[in-house]
């Protein structure tokens, strides 16, 4: 038991990317997205989800429950985050977007509008959607892309 007591803590060091590397990782998305016509359409709903949680911090299980017609507030460039759906006790908090991010989400959701891609709801399983960010971050070469 005292030998537990005496063992140092190992902290893990987070890597942080910097503005260059996001810029770097958006861009490598963008390539992905494009690499594959056939596999496009998916491609763009998981760069969407990648441009939500980029844009407004949420969490994934937080944008996964978006609805794309009521909580994109495109006039007044914000997101609406739902904590209860229905009823007196719905709740949710608002979470601003950039010009820049705003327009680059946009620009996908269009995108897959076009094409007939777009669904009311975001439900992708987490799961596939993490291995799908790993795929996407691949080409940049980042840290710990190349394990799934």
């Amino acid at each position: 038991m005292q030998d537990l007591q005496e063992a140092p803590r190992r902290r893990r060091s987070v890597a942080c990317l910097d503005t260059e590397g996001l810029r770097r990782l958006e861009e490598s998305f963008r390539r992905w997205v494009d690499a594959f016509s056939t596999h496009r359409p998916a491609r763009l709903r998981i760069f969407l989800l990648y441009l939500l949680i980029h844009q407004s911090g949420a969490k994934l299980n937080e944008v996964l429950r978006l609805n794309t017609s009521q909580d994109i507030d495109w006039n007044a460039r914000c997101l609406y985050f739902r904590t209860a759906r229905h009823g007196r006790n719905a709740s949710f908090r608002v979470v601003d977007v950039s010009r820049y991010g705003l327009e680059a989400i946009r620009a996908v959701v269009e995108a897959l509008i076009r094409t007939g891609h777009l669904e009311e709801h975001l439900d992708v399983d987490a799961p596939l959607c993490g291995a799908s960010f790993t795929r996407g971050l691949r080409p940049a070469g980042f840290p710990g892309a190349g394990r799934t």
